[in-house]
């Protein structure tokens, strides 16, 4: 079978065929054309998709240093991208979907949502709110390995602790799971808390812990997290191994805020 020759690829990448069908047309008309068939379209190396034939996606076609699929965004940094207006970024390679949300000099985030705010690196934040800034969900994550029984700091991507944002008071309830591995004995350990700070009068302080599962599998892991002074103040995570033995762990925190100033 003989493939069509192409006739036009529009502004949003979708292909259109001469129709080779014998017809009667006057001299210097336009040629009819056909969406093809699917070994049309692949010849010239070019996708299949729902009966018809794309060269390439719009929104991959972008020379753009941020992908901004719609108006209206603001952007100090490179390699973000939107789906949805209003929000404003200070960073960089973080992803937006949403209206009114805004990362404040932090980088490599999920946002989903109306709006939200991010202070921290690498996390998952979403939610719906009228109230642009009140609230927010996170979804962090740490790992890190222990060769011993003292307890030792974990982090975000190796270097991000989880700041507060200083300008305003607030609340925080966090679900902390754990789990571990030795990977020589195969031996596990599950380890889930409820932990409750507050950053109030300018200082951070745990108010309240509740420990779900404690020591699930090997019982000699342990899980901690306390507030910690600084510039700016932060949530510590810290875990505890066996001596002399290597264990790796992952550690997933789902923080529920809320916030005035």
């Amino acid at each position: 079978m003989a493939i069509k020759k192409i006739h036009k690829i529009d502004a949003n990448g979708e292909v259109t065929f001469i129709d080779t069908t014998p017809i009667s047309r006057d001299k210097g008309t336009e040629p009819n054309t056909t969406a093809g068939t699917q070994d049309d379209c692949l010849a010239y190396g070019y996708k299949f998709l729902n009966s018809k034939c794309y060269a390439f996606n719009k929104l991959n076609k972008t020379t753009d240093i941020n992908r901004n699929i719609k108006a209206n965004n603001i952007t100090k940094g490179f390699k973000n991208s939107y789906l949805g207006s209003g929000n404003v970024t200070e960073g960089s390679k973080n992803i937006i979907i949403g209206h009114n949300n805004r990362t404040l000099q932090a980088n490599e985030n999920i946002i989903i949502g109306k709006n939200l705010y991010t202070n921290v690196d690498g996390g998952i934040t979403y939610g719906s709110y009228n109230v642009a800034n009140r609230a927010r969900n996170i979804i962090y994550t740490y790992e890190g390995t222990t060769t011993n029984a003292t307890a030792t700091e974990l982090f975000n991507n190796t270097i991000n602790r989880f700041f507060i944002d200083e300008n305003y008071e607030a609340a925080y309830f966090i679900k902390a799971s754990l789990v571990s591995l030795n990977a020589v004995s195969n031996t596990c350990a599950q380890h889930e808390q409820y932990i409750q700070f507050k950053f109030v009068g300018g200082s951070l302080t745990r108010t309240a812990a509740a420990t779900i599962v404690d020591g699930l599998g090997d019982v000699a892991i342990g899980l901690e997290l306390d507030a910690v002074a600084g510039t700016p103040d932060y949530i510590r995570l810290r875990v505890t191994g066996r001596a002399s033995e290597t264990f790796y762990h992952n550690v997933k925190l789902d923080i529920t805020e809320v916030r005035y100033g």
